[in-house]
């Protein structure tokens, strides 16, 4: 969730799914305004586990405002790095 003062509430919805500990898989839905649309995007999320420290991905982008009419959408390219990936006691809930 986000508010920032004299712009509109947004919040984002997300989930993803693990197959084979190895590939991730998810979707978000960012809510922005409705104003003249169903929400702000929807996003389609892949992510691949390199090693066990690294995960690499990929995600693209469905503009749904208006912006669409000049924006056919992104493409993010990304890269997280673990800090700590042998660590066997939970101390972030992202990572189980």
């Amino acid at each position: 969730m986000k508010y920032v003062k004299d712009a509109p509430f947004d919040m984002d919805f997300n989930g993803s799914f693990i197959f084979f500990d190895k590939l991730w898989a998810g979707l978000t839905y960012r809510l922005g305004g409705f104003h003249e649309s169903i929400g702000e995007s929807l996003d389609l999320v892949l992510q691949y586990q390199l090693t066990s420290a690294i995960r690499a991905g990929f995600a693209y982008d469905f503009t749904l405002s208006k912006v669409r009419m000049h924006n056919s959408g992104t493409y993010e390219i990304m890269i997280d790095y673990c800090l700590n990936p042998g660590k066997d006691r939970l101390t972030n809930p992202r990572f189980f």
